[in-house]
């Protein structure tokens, strides 16, 4: 039986400053944070964590220029789901993987 991992995260948001980021490094699920010029970049790879409370305590740290997206991709469901995060608040949309591009694609 192979090992597959059952969910891949990865996302980047930008306009955080050192001090959110000092305070969210310990408070964010996901295993790699790496934080470089008020831009966070978001790496996942394992088992479910809590996303959107973790969406809710990053979006409430943006600056009034914030944003980021956020990318769950969901290996045993085979759905993906995008996150455009904001201050304050975030969006998402889920799609089964094997479409995504059709929701991507300039009209």
């Amino acid at each position: 039986m192979r090992n597959i991992t059952e969910f891949r995260i990865y996302g980047t948001v930008f306009g955080l400053t050192e001090e959110d980021f000092a305070k969210l490094k310990t408070e964010l699920p996901f295993e790699n944070l790496s934080f470089s010029n008020s831009v966070l970049d978001i790496d996942h790879e394992g088992p479910w964590v809590d996303v959107e409370e973790a969406l809710d305590r990053l979006t409430s740290r943006l600056g009034p220029d914030g944003r980021g997206g956020l990318d769950v991709i969901d290996n045993h469901q085979w759905q993906i789901t995008r996150y455009a995060l904001r201050p304050g608040g975030y969006d998402s949309r889920t799609f089964d993987l094997d479409n995504v591009m059709e929701h991507v694609r300039p009209n």
